[in-house]
């Protein structure tokens, strides 16, 4: 408000002298309260120098997503070093390393908050939200024209939608997951559809279209993964009546395939690479079916399904993300396929970093395995 006088005119503005020099007054009194710690010999001046972070105290990250049991080491950013690293909720929500951040997750779904503290009392607040890996199964589906299949989803949080559904046929929801109703023609190609949890968890199915009169290979085990010492049986059905298998080098049909009519059974007799095992029938035109065989000394044949950790998160930018791959058939591939910049640099054979940088305002990283299988998490940008 102006100042005025008895007679209604503006009398000149006072300003209180100094009030510009209050933000200078804190910043000399922050030095001098360190160089107090100093002189009363708490920390040496040179340790308060080296300790000192660029920018004010807090978590890289705001929330880490976690699988059951997965693990991501916490970070923190600015004020002064070192940072020490608190659980604030219940035990049951997991475990943190007071020094590293190492956060380990529990067995069952839980929130948890971690606080971080840096030297002189400054604090921040990290969500770590657990839960059981989003999945669908199988990932992959052949369907005949005018045929439903069903697709289980389980695992992620909250509600599922379908997203980008660039299907001929018709997706809908039911209990357990989703059901898909192929058009009345195959056509060419594929159909693909994503399903989307509440907190940016996807998966795409992947689905193939055939005639009621088409070649088809079925395989036992349906996943084709098998040790050295093991065996896949195929089966030949559609097409024609009479059919000719095949595999390609290195092996070869005569010691590696036994065939009866429309089965073959493939044994890779102690090697270790992938086959390829082909049906071809009589008919005009022939048909033909490819199918691979993955032959692998570890894990087992039945490994667990393809998990990655942290499977989300929101993070500063700037700060590098350690992202771990577990289950599946390795080798592993790591990639970015959301907007941004850079890719995952490969850290050992399970692990990949990627430094999350401004803009956009997220991204996505896709972890494949050697059969194949996908998994994508996305990463929000703050």
């Amino acid at each position: 408000m102006k100042n005025r006088a008895a007679d209604g005119t503006t009398l000149p503005t006072t300003r209180r002298p100094g009030g510009g020099k209050r933000a200078v007054l804190r910043a000399v009194l922050s030095i001098c309260a360190l160089f107090l710690l100093a002189a009363c010999g708490e920390i040496s001046l040179y340790a308060v120098l080296e300790a000192e972070e660029p920018g004010p105290f807090r978590m890289s990250q705001n929330e880490v997503l976690l699988p059951l049991q997965g693990e991501y080491t916490l970070t923190a950013t600015g004020g002064f070093r070192p940072y020490t690293f608190e659980l604030e909720t219940d035990p049951t929500t997991g475990t943190v390393n007071e020094r590293s951040g190492l956060f380990r997750a529990p067995e069952s779904s839980t929130v948890a908050s971690v606080v971080a503290t840096d030297r002189f009392g400054a604090r921040s607040l990290t969500r770590v939200r657990v839960y059981p890996p989003f999945r669908v199964t199988p990932q992959a589906i052949a369907v005949q024209v005018g045929v439903d299949r069903s697709v289980t989803v389980s695992g992620g949080v909250g509600v599922v939608q379908i997203v980008h559904d660039e299907t001929r046929g018709t997706v809908v929801p039911e209990p357990g997951g989703v059901k898909y109703t192929a058009p009345a023609e195959a056509g060419d190609g594929t159909d693909r559809f994503e399903l989307v949890d509440e907190v940016g968890n996807s998966a795409v199915v992947v689905v193939t279209l055939f005639a009621a009169d088409a070649l088809r290979l079925t395989a036992v085990p349906e996943n084709r993964v098998i040790q050295p010492d093991g065996q896949v049986v195929f089966t030949a059905s559609g097409g024609s009546s009479t059919y000719t298998f095949s595999v390609a080098s290195p092996y070869n049909s005569e010691d590696h395939l036994e065939i009866d009519d429309d089965t073959a059974t493939f044994s890779p007799v102690g090697g270790t690479q992938d086959a390829f095992v082909t049906v071809t029938d009589t008919s005009d035109p022939q048909q033909s079916v490819t199918a691979r065989v993955i032959v692998i000394a570890e894990p087992g044949p039945d490994p667990q399904p393809l998990s990655i950790s942290p499977s989300g998160g929101s993070f500063l930018s700037g700060t590098a993300i350690e992202f771990t791959a577990s289950g599946g058939i390795p080798p592993y591939t790591f990639e970015r396929v959301g907007p941004g910049s850079g890719q995952p640099v490969p850290v050992g054979t399970d692990k990949a970093r990627y430094t999350v940088s401004r803009p956009p305002p997220l991204t996505r990283i896709r972890l494949t395995d050697h059969a194949g299988d996908v998994v994508e998490v996305r990463i929000d940008i703050d």
